[in-house]
């Protein structure tokens, strides 16, 4: 379930039979950029992984790239700039987001959902609960 295709190298550590640890790159999240410590990819793990793992999930449209699950990704430029009404864009939206994040088997629920719609740009906040507890996010 990496934000990575299928085939690369990222694997989730299981520490026992009943404990998994979810783990992912580490990305700059204002830049898209991969952080690298002492020339490795850096990794992250539990709610930071959660982090990044929800950022590219909401940054890749779903069903267009061959490397991901036809599951990944969001739908949500099919609402944006479309005419819909404050409401229904926003009623979309979070559909759309909670949607999207529920496929990670590590988000439990979205709470304080919100939309700031400005022309063809839509910035989304909320609360990600997670099995290892709650992650903010700003998209």
């Amino acid at each position: 379930m990496s934000i990575f295709p299928k085939d690369s190298n990222m694997e989730i550590k299981v520490i026992n039979d009943t404990d998994e640890v979810f783990k992912e790159y580490a990305i700059d999240l204002n830049t898209g950029k991969m952080i690298y410590k002492d020339g490795k990819n850096l990794i992250v793990t539990k709610d930071e992984a959660l982090r990044v793992w929800i950022w590219k999930v909401l940054k890749t449209a779903k069903a267009t790239y061959q490397a991901y699950d036809l599951d990944y990704g969001n739908e949500l430029e099919k609402i944006i700039g479309n005419g819909y009404s404050k409401a229904l864009a926003e009623s979309e939206l979070r559909r759309i987001t909670k949607e999207a994040i529920s496929y990670n088997k590590y988000i439990k629920d979205m709470q304080n959902f919100s939309v700031v719609l400005e022309g063809s740009k839509a910035t989304i906040t909320f609360t990600a609960i997670t099995k290892y507890g709650e992650v903010n996010i700003i998209v």
